[in-house]
């Protein structure tokens, strides 16, 4: 009986765990060619340094989502193991804390840079040191997930969530604070940018209207950069634009998920039909975007990097 239920189940959920897969399977590949060429074909510059960083913490982040939401789908009443859901549940709070606090991190970066050049600047040890800090404090979020999470069962069922009703207390006043310091860090990352995209805009703005000999424009990575108005002024900026595009992929995908929990804190249930179930889960899983989608912004704005994958696609040699 119980594996008809959980075969009831995947098939209902199959249409969003076809997604997941698809989508995780892409991110593990695209943040494998990212920790590649930043790690092994680029010389280390400091406005990249966090790039490799943020690569492992999606790479592992897709790794983790993906065995965690197959084996909730496929053993949805029958949960083989409970020291593995205590040890799921810590490590995709823990990837997704590291992975938005490094976005923060970079977020800062780019504000001292173009906003406070001459002002005090992330150096060698600050940027060594803002990784343990990220470290602890994502140990921090996930330990507590490992305590309130395990498999829990009645009738010769056995399901992966909070382990009893005794914790119910602890599930929502963690959760709750998990809510609040997610959009906290939304609202700080968002906050050290607006005067970064400011700035990157008004830069745009002069140099659209600016008439350029050949080849004397820089990027920020101290590149030479041609072509029309528009695609100098665009080049100028790419690691800015790359950033700018990784905070709105990273606020994009949290939010819905974030609103899924807040809901489920107040209504665990969700109803039994297949399109009820698919958007709850949908949308509930919609932060994996997070890790997935950032090798596509680097292929998308970084010159350098498209070249370099090019190189490795097709084994030849490129500057």
């Amino acid at each position: 009986m119980d594996v008809d239920l959980d075969t009831e189940f995947q098939r209902k959920i199959m249409p969003t765990s076809v997604l997941y897969n698809i989508a995780t399977s892409l991110g593990i590949l695209g943040n494998v060619a990212v920790l590649l060429v930043y790690n092994f074909r680029f010389k280390r510059q400091e406005h990249r340094y966090y790039i490799p960083v943020l690569a492992w913490a999606d790479l592992s982040g897709c790794v983790t989502n993906s065995v965690y939401f197959n084996t909730l789908d496929v053993y949805h009443v029958t949960y083989p193991s409970d020291p593995l859901c205590r040890l799921l549940s810590f490590l995709v709070i823990f990837n997704s804390g590291v992975s938005s606090h490094v976005i923060l991190i970079i977020a800062l970066q780019r504000y001292l840079t173009l906003c406070r050049p001459f002002g005090k600047q992330l150096t060698a040890r600050a940027r060594r040191l803002s990784l343990v800090i990220v470290t602890v404090l994502a140990l921090i979020y996930g330990l507590p997930a490992s305590y309130a999470s395990g498999t829990r069962g009645q009738n010769m069922t056995s399901t992966c969530g909070i382990v009893s009703e005794d914790k119910k207390l602890f599930q929502k006043t963690y959760f709750g604070c998990m809510l609040f310091l997610n959009l906290l860090n939304i609202l700080i990352t968002a906050g050290l940018y607006l005067p970064v995209v400011r700035i990157v805009y008004n830069s745009i703005s002069r140099l659209e209207e600016t008439t350029f000999p050949e080849n004397t424009e820089t990027n920020e990575s101290g590149e030479t950069v041609g072509g029309s108005k528009v695609s100098r002024a665009l080049a100028k900026h790419s690691m800015s634009l790359t950033v700018l595009c990784i905070i709105i992929v990273f606020i994009v995908s949290f939010l819905p998920s974030l609103i899924i929990q807040s809901l489920a804190m107040k209504q665990a249930n969700v109803e039994n039909s297949t399109s009820e179930i698919n958007l709850y889960h949908f949308f509930g899983r919609f932060y994996t975007f997070n890790h997935v989608l950032n090798p596509i912004i680097y292929l998308g704005f970084d010159k350098k990097f498209r070249r370099k994958i090019i190189s490795l696609l097709f084994n030849h040699k490129t500057t």
